[in-house]
């Protein structure tokens, strides 16, 4: 998982600790990762950041690694994409996650230590933390607040990630824009009572596009994606040329664009109005026989 926390000059606000996410789990260990945020006027990471680890479990190197890129934010949230890698294979390159920017775990430093790095020999602070079923250890460097080093340890076992390669981008002025929480809301054709499914927009994202939330539980959603509008069309839909007029929406008749979309089984179609981008209808088609999953619009903001 990777770990982000604020911390004050004076240390007191190192228990300040965002949790983050498992990216890969090599011989029941998860590799863990650390940034530490200013809370006292100091630069803060901002979108555009890149961190790269690379692991070895108990000594033996695994050719194993993971990168996480912040592709970006809410007022309260951090919108990252992770890629992991074992022995040269790209694992989970489309993993995209939403983090809080603010959470408390309980964290003690019980030492210091002199250590090489990426950056040269450094003084490093080493944080623990003890969850129960595992113990986490970060070598953090106080003056740029980045982890060089990280071990945890489960089950007899230790991992231990170190940075490899950085690349930091500071947090501009931001105030989240007034798509943030612009909800979309679908119901399955066919299947009364059943709980409404939404597709959210999370996060502003760089190079002017969004980050999503989609939750149809029915078609095995619930993944996090990127659109160019916060409507909702992930990026790498592709624009069919049919056009359609659907009947009977919220909004009456109306006019609409196919756009389809690959998925390991089968691939979902969207029916969107060209100029409010808003999505109408959302397919999941199967083939090979199985009936499509019909998703309409029911309510917008």
């Amino acid at each position: 998982m990777e770990l982000m926390r604020n911390m004050r000059k004076d240390r007191s606000g190192i228990n300040a600790l965002l949790a983050v996410v498992a990216v890969v789990v090599v011989i029941a260990v998860a590799a863990a990762a650390y940034v530490i945020l200013a809370d006292d006027g100091e630069k803060e990471i901002g979108p555009g950041t890149i961190l790269k680890y690379e692991t070895t479990t108990d000594g033996t190197s695994t050719s194993t690694g993971y990168e996480e890129y912040y592709l970006g934010q809410s007022a309260d949230m951090w919108f990252l994409e992770v890629k992991t890698t074992f022995s040269s294979t790209t694992f989970l390159s489309e993993l995209r996650i939403l983090l809080p920017k603010a959470n408390t775990l309980d964290s003690i430093m019980i030492g210091v230590v002199e250590t090489d790095t990426i950056d040269g020999k450094k003084t490093l602070e080493v944080w623990e933390y003890v969850n129960g079923i595992q113990t986490e250890k970060y070598y953090i460097d106080p003056s740029n607040g980045l982890v060089y080093k990280q071990e945890v340890t489960r089950w007899g076992s230790t991992m231990i990630s170190v940075l490899k390669e950085y690349e930091l981008k500071w947090q501009k002025p931001y105030k989240e824009s007034k798509s943030i929480g612009m909800t979309y809301e679908y119901t399955p054709k066919g299947w009364s009572g059943w709980s409404v499914e939404k597709i959210v927009c999370v996060a502003d994202c760089i190079g002017g596009q969004y980050g999503m939330e989609s939750e149809f539980t029915l078609g095995a959603g619930g993944r996090y994606y990127i659109s160019d509008h916060p409507q909702g069309l992930p990026k790498g839909a592709e624009y069919t040329g049919e056009k359609i007029v659907l009947e009977g929406t919220i909004d009456g008749d109306i006019s609409v664009d196919k756009w389809e979309l690959s998925r390991d089984v089968g691939s979902m179609a969207f029916y969107v109005e060209p100029k409010t981008h808003v999505i109408y209808r959302v397919v999941f088609e199967y083939g090979n026989g199985y009936d499509d999953l019909i998703y309409d619009l029911t309510k917008k903001p």
